[in-house]
């Protein structure tokens, strides 16, 4: 194995020097030198990622401090108006409720006088004393016609009288709260005169043409006007419109509770929602159309909620933040027109704070300090993700969290991974990390990979050494298979040469001594000298017929010959010659079929056929041979009954010196020549052979040739 390896590189030794100086040498030396320049380049890329993410980082900084910046220059616009250094409330709520809390951003709005409690606009909380415009009482004659329609309402219960009265004060006077005042007065006498059609008339034309109107307590009228109507609507027996109302009711609550106090928010909210239950109970089926109106209920349930947030974001702030923020103003007091920033972390939840210190008339002393809570939920949700996907950039990966690790915004996977940036935001506002973890994945480095020119040549060369490589792999590979063929073929055709050769040797010593006096043996050593002989004969034939074949110098001489007779004859001279039992049939009907051929080349071929069928079937098996004719072709099959052949050999019997590893044991002698040539011999008359096989049940091997 070894030895013909050697040759077989010996042999290529000149492809190999080439390969070795043209391909194998420069592609090692560039490759080298490509590694180095990708290493510096991979070192190149990761600093231009690193600087990527500090920038990415600085960017994001720089959004989330000016969206506060200009929050702050609003608030500080705010705080030095007029309304806010003379104290003006009722202003101050009209201010903060027209332009401040249109701001996502903010969550409250607060605001501590000196001496004074905190106020959170547009809250109107108790203590406030905040009226919505010029408070307006009625005349001393309009109080005593109260007086007197009071008696007749509580003391005599002549409400028709305590109507009459009050109407007689509603014409007179043109003062709109006043005038609601009035007609809520009316309506409720009418409610006890039973008159509840003329009360809900009475009711809706408050609702419609007072909407602003308040109670004398600062309650908004539509609150309590609404929760009467709901009654009067029971009591008329219209559920339905008692249900709707209720909605409403609630609806009015949700919108007025910056007018309310918590307490009084809280009651207000508990009657709607026990009432709504209560007539969703007892409604009937008629009535009742489906659950539009419990959706409804869910969600001013949901806005309930998130406003008793509100007021607990107001408590939180009056009693943890306020008073920590009032000591660090009065230590920041000589920079009166600064923005303070503050956060304080309360439970779970963080307090993010902006505050200003509200300058006197006279800008020396302090009137007091407004401020702002930041949405949390607003920058956490909407408006921190919208500036990091506006300021993306490259492959940078961010991950913010709060002081309690909670992850704000970012990749979670990423938080527990080392991180190659931390930085924090300006004066720690809001009070959040921001990493920036790992280094530059496979597929960025990659990509700047495959922009460099190295890479392309490192890559080019590689393919091209690969190719080199498998291409003198598979030349000494073929040079040693052809190497085997030929040791093969030298092999068979000694073989085939000496086993006549000596036959013809012994014989001929034999009849030359004269040992041999029977006439009959003598004539039969003759026969056999002649029959190695004429195998020999053939033997050579068929080499130098080959030999002609494979360098396209055979020539062919084709007769016109009557096939079904010669191939008869053949057939009948081979079994001679053999000995060996061929049946001929012939399908013919005709006397004579005649076409042109080259008679000796097919009667090497028909012969080699035949010898390989007697070859590979055992002394007493009888091989077939048919002659049929169709339209176009002569067909010409040779059948017998031997070892058979393997679908994998079928595949390969028609190659030069293929000998499968059955035929080899069966029977040494052969060269592998023999179907190779009559492969070629029919193909050159324009024909064709193909072949039938099952091992150990015999092949068939059958020859078209056309008739033209």
């Amino acid at each position: 194995m070894f030895q013909g390896l050697k040759i077989a590189v010996k042999r290529q030794r000149k492809l190999l020097v080439i390969f070795l100086i043209t391909i194998f040498i420069p592609a090692v030396t560039l490759s080298i030198f490509g590694i180095i320049a990708l290493r510096n380049q991979k070192f190149r890329l990761e600093k231009q990622f690193r600087e990527d993410q500090a920038e990415y980082v600085q960017l994001i900084k720089m959004e989330v401090n000016r969206q506060i910046l200009e929050l702050e220059n609003e608030l500080q616009y705010t705080v030095l108006t007029p309304s806010f250094i003379n104290n003006d409330y009722g202003d101050i709520v009209l201010i903060v409720k027209n332009q401040l809390v249109r701001n996502n951003l903010i969550d409250q709005f607060f605001l501590v006088f000196e001496g004074e409690d905190p106020l959170f606009p547009p809250f109107r909380p108790s203590g406030s004393n905040y009226i919505s415009g010029v408070p307006v009482d009625f005349t001393g004659v309009q109080k005593n016609i109260l007086e007197q329609a009071e008696n007749y309402e509580f003391s005599y219960h002549n409400y028709r009288e305590a109507i009459s009265l009050l109407e007689d004060i509603l014409s007179g006077t043109g003062n709109k709260d006043l005038q609601a005042r009035l007609m809520n007065r009316i309506a409720r006498n009418q409610v006890k005169q039973n008159n509840y059609s003329k009360a809900i008339e009475t009711y809706n034309k408050i609702i419609n043409d007072f909407p602003e109107s308040i109670t004398s307590s600062g309650i908004p009228l539509p609150v309590t006007v609404r929760m009467q109507l709901v009654d009067c609507y029971v009591q008329t027996g219209k559920n339905s419109e008692a249900l709707k109302e209720t909605l409403k009711a609630f609806d009015e609550i949700l919108n007025q509770y910056y007018s309310l106090s918590e307490t009084r928010f809280e009651a207000y909210v508990s009657m709607v929602r026990d009432k709504f239950n209560s007539l969703l109970k007892n409604i009937q089926e008629t009535e009742y159309t489906g659950p539009v109106y419990t959706d409804e209920f869910e969600n001013f349930n949901t806005r309930y909620n998130n406003l008793l947030i509100k007021w607990q974001v107001v408590k939180t702030l009056r009693n943890e933040c306020i008073p920590n923020l009032s000591r660090r103003l009065i230590q920041n007091s000589d920079n009166a027109e600064d923005i303070l920033r503050y956060s304080a972390r309360i439970g779970s939840d963080e307090f993010l704070l902006l505050a200003m210190i509200i300058p006197g008339e006279t800008r020396t002393k302090p009137k007091g300090f407004a401020g702002i809570k930041l949405n949390n939920k607003f920058l956490e949700d909407s408006l921190l993700p919208g500036i990091m996907m506006n300021t993306e950039k490259g492959n940078a990966i961010m991950v913010i969290s709060d002081q309690g690790g909670r992850i704000i915004a970012g990749d979670s996977a990423c938080y527990n991974k080392p991180a190659n940036i931390i930085s924090y935001f300006n004066d720690n506002f809001p009070p959040w990390r921001i990493e920036v973890p790992g280094e530059p994945t496979r597929t960025l480095v990659f990509s700047g990979f495959s922009k460099s020119f190295y890479f392309w040549s490192i890559l080019t060369m590689m393919v091209i050494l690969v190719f080199g490589i498998v291409f003198i792999n598979r030349s000494i590979a073929h040079e040693k298979e052809i190497l085997q063929i030929k040791s093969d073929f030298v092999s068979s055709v000694s073989h085939e040469f000496k086993t006549p050769i000596t036959s013809i040797q012994a014989l001929t010593e034999r009849l030359l001594q004269g040992t041999v006096k029977d006439q009959k043996r003598v004539q039969e050593y003759y026969s056999t000298i002649y029959r190695d002989a004429d195998n020999l004969s053939r033997l050579v034939g068929n080499i130098l017929d080959f030999s002609k074949m494979e360098e396209g110098k055979k020539e062919y001489n084709p007769e016109e010959t009557d096939f079904k007779e010669w191939l008869e004859q053949t057939v009948k001279d081979f079994q001679d010659k053999t000995r060996r039992r061929i049946i001929f049939n012939s399908g013919i009907k005709e006397q004579s079929v005649r076409i042109k051929i080259d008679r000796a080349a097919m009667k090497l071929a028909i012969d080699n056929l035949l010898d390989n069928a007697v070859k590979f079937s055992s002394d007493s098996s009888e091989v077939n041979v048919l002659l049929e004719k169709n339209v176009n072709n002569l067909v010409l099959s040779v059948k017998d009954s031997g070892i058979g052949i393997t679908p994998d050999d079928q595949e390969k019997i028609f190659e030069k010196f293929y000998r499968s590893k059955a035929s080899a044991a069966y029977s040494a002698t052969g060269t592998g020549l023999g179907l190779t040539i009559v492969k070629r011999v029919v193909e050159a008359h324009g024909g064709r052979i193909d072949i039938e096989s099952e091992v150990g049940k015999g092949s068939t091997f059958t020859v078209s040739i056309p008739l033209g």
